[in-house]
């Protein structure tokens, strides 16, 4: 990831929750590509390890991601675990051609166990593979 958000609620506890939290105003260049490697889900990946994942019990809250422009053949741009009052909000993802497509099914946007999420006014420019969002929910 990029940008990783990570605590650890499970093995090391090497970090805590977030509470307040701005990603704006930066570039995101197609270079910018993840893997599943440690908490890699997305260019943004906020991936708690939690033993218990339940929208009940967020472990970040309050994050706002907005007027970043996102270059990419078809990452995944924001992986989001456990977080309350997330917002993604006037980005712009603009379709790459520089490398092909790893994994041209992914989500754009994929929420898990995430509650108060406001995704609104985000541009995609080109043939933005996966403009979707994925909500999943543990049970």
């Amino acid at each position: 990831a990029a940008v990783l958000i990570a605590g650890d609620a499970s093995t090391w506890y090497e970090s805590g929750r977030c509470q307040e939290v701005m990603i704006r105003g930066n570039y995101f260049g197609d270079s910018c590509l993840t893997s599943e490697y440690l908490g890699g889900q997305g260019i943004i990946s906020i991936h708690p390890e939690l033993p218990c994942a339940k929208k009940e019990y967020p472990c970040h809250k309050n994050i706002s991601i907005e007027d970043n422009v996102f270059v990419t053949a078809d990452a995944r741009v924001l992986y989001a675990l456990c977080t309350l009052n997330l917002h993604f909000c006037k980005n712009r993802i603009i379709r790459s051609y520089t490398y092909p497509p790893r994994e041209p099914q992914h989500s754009i946007v994929v929420l898990e166990q995430c509650t108060d999420a406001e995704m609104n006014n985000n541009l995609f420019v080109g043939d933005v593979v996966g403009q979707y969002t994925d909500i999943l929910e543990r049970k």
